[in-house]
């Protein structure tokens, strides 16, 4: 079978090292739930973990795929997750669970 041009350009993607630390970051954090977990028991610095988390997306966002409604897309969802976070007495957390989506 005869590979295509989207093909080709998938294998790329999917052999660069910055994709798979993304691929790494997003199975681990979602999995496990890294993210409210880490705001649980550290609160400011579970937050600043988490947002600098989205660093690589970013980056891949615009210098890879140059896409400005993807980057704003990241950081729309980078600020609603400090702003559930920044949510005192462990509510935040709770809320930052249940907002996670697979």
């Amino acid at each position: 079978m005869k590979s295509t041009k989207q093909d080709i350009k998938r294998m790329q993607w999917e052999n660069d090292p910055l994709y798979q630390l993304i691929r790494t970051i997003k199975n681990v954090m979602d999995r496990y739930y890294l993210d409210p977990l880490i705001g649980l028991f550290f609160p400011t610095a579970g937050d600043i973990f988490s947002s600098a988390m989205t660093l690589p997306f970013l980056t891949v966002s615009l210098f890879k795929i140059k896409s400005i409604p993807l980057t704003l897309a990241i950081l729309y969802n980078m600020l609603v997750d400090m702003m559930l976070g920044i949510i005192p007495l462990w509510i935040g957390d709770l809320l930052d669970i249940f907002s996670v989506r697979t």
